[in-house]
């Protein structure tokens, strides 16, 4: 009995084997996937809109697996079947659930198709490949929910949206749709830009923003900003600065300007107050005001007044001062003026004439000379002149004092030398 069954089994075998041959039945090596992907675009869906997909089928055995690849397609809600279009790349009709004849093996094993969707909400789309009896599937989800766009603004404007005018909008719209928006600054305020999730977009009034996703759209406003430059009218005098040390602010700040004046020159200037567009607004060294407008608020000082003086005029000598021979004139601190001095000299061999000029209150070419001495060396001639210009700065009353001194030459009979006798 048991050498029958086995002779049964072995007989079943060897006819199922031999049938296949006869047939040309192959094993399906199961080891292949299918990949679905949009070819084109971003993520988003819109209703009505083609989107471009490409099937791939990867790792397909081509020398094993022999048998027909079919093709399904599908759309998939929470409910269950939905409805879409499916259609090839040259606009032929891909039935939905039907097998879709498609030869792989000539296109390397790549089928490009579109979807179109037609209803809103949630969904996906399902490929199935078949070949003998193994099913590979893939599932591509599809969003076509509206999304939640919150439009706000900062304290300062509005936003203009389809007429209206307000400071917030929590709208709904479909992936793919625009909306247009006009930033309106208020008084004092300026805009500073359209931000989307936190980044910057654009610094333009208008802004047209295209959905793709649930987004916080804000328009920020901030208050104009103004610049504040303290001058002062004499350099020396002092030095102006804000008490914050910056020179921007926005409108309605607090704004103090001060000035200090300068130590060494404290006795040369009068602080005569701050002035703006040459009225007087503060009489105090330090001025506080609200930032309304660019500003340049001047510190005005006044030079206080002295006088030059000099020796009575003399024929031995000429001084020239700010274009006048005068004795005596009135003069501003910290003022340059021209100074000309002359000395008339004999030099000769037995006199040799020194003159000597003194200065009180001047600041000599910028240097701290307080005489200069005029002789009649390295000239010849009886009777000669020495000149000397200089540029001079007042720095309190001015004086000028003149000395001459004479020398006689005399001649020591024992060792013939010279020497002078004052």
């Amino acid at each position: 009995m048991k050498t029958f069954k086995f002779l049964l089994v072995l007989s079943i075998t060897l006819v199922t084997f031999l049938g296949c041959k006869k047939e040309k039945i192959s094993t399906v090596n199961k080891n292949f996937s299918i990949e679905v992907i949009r070819s084109q675009g971003g993520d988003g869906v819109i209703v009505g809109e083609k989107i471009p997909f490409k099937l791939t089928i990867k790792d397909f055995d081509l020398q094993n697996n022999l048998g027909q690849i079919e093709t399904f397609f599908y759309v998939r809600n929470k409910g269950g079947e939905s409805k879409g279009k499916f259609s090839t790349s040259d606009n032929k009709d891909i039935p939905i659930g039907e097998n879709f004849e498609y030869d792989y093996r000539k296109n390397k094993m790549v089928l490009d198709f579109f979807f179109t969707p037609t209803q809103e909400g949630d969904q996906e789309i399902v490929a199935e490949i078949r070949c003998q009896s193994v099913t590979k599937t893939f599932t591509v989800p599809l969003d076509l929910r509206s999304k939640n766009i919150i439009i706000t603004s900062t304290q300062g404007g509005k936003i203009t949206y389809q007429d209206k005018s307000e400071t917030s909008y929590n709208l709904s719209f479909k992936y793919g749709e625009t909306i247009k928006l006009k930033a309106i600054p208020q008084a004092k305020y300026k805009f500073k830009g359209w931000y989307v999730d936190g980044i910057l977009e654009t610094t333009t009034l208008d802004y047209i923003h295209r959905v793709e996703r649930n987004t916080k759209i804000e328009a920020i406003f901030k208050p104009m900003s103004y610049k504040i430059t303290p001058k002062i009218n004499i350099a020396e005098a002092g030095v102006v600065t804000t008490a914050s040390g910056k020179n921007t602010f926005e409108d309605g700040d607090l704004v103090e300007v001060r000035v200090t004046p300068n130590a060494i020159h404290k006795m040369g200037y009068i602080f005569k107050g701050w002035y703006v567009n040459n009225k007087l607004v503060g009489d105090q060294l330090v001025y506080g005001f609200n930032a309304k407008d660019d500003v340049e608020p001047e510190a005005r000082f006044e030079r206080k007044i002295f006088a030059f003086t000099y020796n009575d005029k003399n024929t031995k000598y000429l001084i020239n001062f700010n274009s006048k021979e005068d004795v005596r004139q009135l003069v501003e601190y910290g003022k340059e003026y021209a100074l000309d001095i002359e000395a008339r000299l004999i030099n000769t061999s037995r006199i040799k004439e020194k003159m000597t000029f003194y200065f009180d209150g001047f600041e000599l070419d910028k240097k701290g000379m307080s005489s200069i001495s005029l002789d009649g060396d390295g000239q010849t001639g009886g009777h000669i002149v020495n000149k000397r210009s200089f540029k001079v700065i007042c720095r309190g009353d001015m004086v000028i004092r003149i000395s001459l001194t004479t020398q006689n030459r005399i001649i020591d009979p024992n060792n013939s030398s010279e020497r002078y006798l004052n």
